[in-house]
């Protein structure tokens, strides 16, 4: 049975099973807080469910279902649910069939009716398979209509609009609970970690900004959206191979104009660079072409010379607030991405690394979390902003120190902005996430995963790397974000997209 078979019947058994329970359907009334620990909660109880199912035979005689419904018992109080989920759960699928139910009606009716009339006008369907399709279809909308006035009458409006704002998250739970389906049946079913629990920021109020909701990315609404977009590398961040230098960071090019022309005349470039490599007819561009997204990568030198640390150029700023002026009248969102921190997180020339590493000097490191917490400060009420990546590609010296500055970036944002996401990049190229795969849970609240993908070796698409990823966003219920990925042939990169 291949994954839109078993969804398929998934949905079909779901709702069977509440269609069957009108008078517990129409009892509880929903709230934010519980809906969100449904999304986030439920895909991981029901791994363990399904884990206990495969181990422990309720049928098997008293002592069997005693540990059977302890498991159980377990299952819910380590999720922070009681008796009274069950109900809820029930509740909460009814009302989930009827908005899926009502989004076909107003989305794709008109499409799916159309399937029908083209099916039955080809000339090689014959008179009784067209009666036979048309009949179908009929019986099908007719239950359809049915059933979802009988939801309307039975259920709270409150309800209703809460699953309607919360829909994608549960056509995530959904998707997830088919994955583990197809896991089980194919013998690969692991136990499932300890989810973990994300109160909303700033006592219980809704985040205003782009933030995770589980394994997703949502909007301000709390829909579920995928960042789309580009990467802005060469315009305040320097790249040797993107200038035709070679392996060069942005310091090394820098005083190599300086050593052609001049101090002041090399001033002068680097001003004409930040004025004119990147405009706003480019994000007019990105947004024509369907982007939703563009990545800053940014050297902190725009904003902090390091002979005056601590002290945060005008000129930086301004030129942080163009490019995000103009997203937001493009109606794109932007990532802020801290290419190259105070002495470079790597030693690799994307870092524009000094002799001093950021992991040699506790100096270095001071500056980094002031410098994020300075961002954080400015940018702390701009929902254009959809998330800020805290290093690019770092090399730290342990798997412990990387998380653990990690959480002291991210504790010094949040003093001063309680909701914007941020960014969490594995090592190495962005590729090893060693350091959280053992982790009971996600490092820091509000947070995606970020990950890289080059090939420079073959034209294939790293099946294995995706996969991973998709484990790890799965095991710690967060979004897996790939932030950087080409440097090949088209079809390489149109088949790296295809993937996801």
């Amino acid at each position: 049975m291949n994954r839109n078979n078993v969804f398929r019947a998934l949905m079909i058994l779901l709702l069977f099973v509440n269609v069957a329970q009108p008078a517990i359907a129409a009892w509880p009334i929903l709230s934010e807080k519980d809906m969100q620990k449904f999304i986030q909660t439920f895909p991981g109880m029901y791994r363990e469910y399904k884990q206990l199912t495969m181990t422990v035979n309720p049928q098997a005689g008293p002592e069997q279902k005693q540990k059977h419904d302890q498991e159980v018992n377990r299952i819910l109080t380590e999720n922070g649910w009681n008796w009274f989920f069950w109900p809820q759960l029930g509740h909460i699928v009814r009302c989930y069939s009827f908005v899926k139910q009502e989004q076909v009606n107003h989305s794709h009716g008109a499409g799916i009716e159309k399937v029908v009339s083209d099916l039955t006008a080809a000339p090689w369907m014959v008179p009784e398979h067209k009666k036979g399709l048309n009949d179908f279809f009929s019986q099908i909308k007719g239950n359809y209509q049915t059933e979802a006035e009988k939801i309307k009458r039975e259920v709270h409006e409150n309800d209703l609009n809460l699953i309607r704002r919360n829909s994608g998250g549960l056509d995530s739970v959904l998707e997830q609970i088919t994955q583990i389906e197809i896991e089980a049946a194919l013998g690969k079913l692991a136990p499932a970690s300890q989810p973990v629990s994300l109160p909303p920021p700033s006592g219980g109020k809704p985040n205003p900004m782009v933030h995770q909701r589980g394994p997703f990315i949502v909007d301000e609404s709390g829909q579920a959206i995928k960042l789309r977009g580009t990467l802005i590398e060469g315009w305040v961040m320097w790249n040797g191979p993107l200038w035709g230098t070679g392996l060069n960071g942005e310091t090394h090019m820098y005083k190599k104009i300086v050593e052609l022309v001049g101090e002041a005349e090399a001033e002068r470039f680097r001003q004409a660079v930040y004025e004119n490599f990147f405009a706003e007819d480019d994000v007019k561009l990105m947004a024509d072409m369907g982007f939703n997204v563009v990545r800053i990568p940014f050297n902190h030198t725009i904003l902090e010379d390091d002979a005056r640390p601590y002290v945060y150029k005008a000129s930086g700023w301004q030129i942080l607030d163009q490019a995000l002026a103009w997203c937001k009248k493009y109606g794109i969102y932007a990532v802020l991405d801290l290419h190259s921190a105070p002495g470079g997180q790597g030693s690799v020339f994307v870092a524009d690394p000094d002799p001093v590493k950021l992991w040699d000097s506790e100096e270095n490191k001071n500056r980094t979390v002031a410098l994020w917490k300075a961002i954080a400060a400015r940018y702390r009420n701009n929902r254009t902003i959809a998330a800020y990546d805290l290093l690019n590609e770092p090399h730290a010296p342990s798997k412990d120190a990387l998380v653990h500055f990690y959480q002291r970036i991210t504790a010094a944002v949040r003093e001063v902005d309680p909701y914007h996401m941020v960014v969490l990049e594995g090592g190495g190229l962005a590729n090893d996430f060693s350091m959280y795969e053992n982790l009971p849970a996600q490092p820091v609240e509000n947070m995606a995963y970020s990950f890289h993908t080059y090939n420079f070796l073959s034209d294939a698409v790293d099946t294995q790397q995706v996969q991973a990823m998709k484990n790890l966003s799965i095991k710690h219920q967060t979004p897996m974000w790939n932030s950087e990925f080409g440097a090949h042939t088209t079809q390489w990169v149109r088949d790296t997209v295809n993937h996801f």
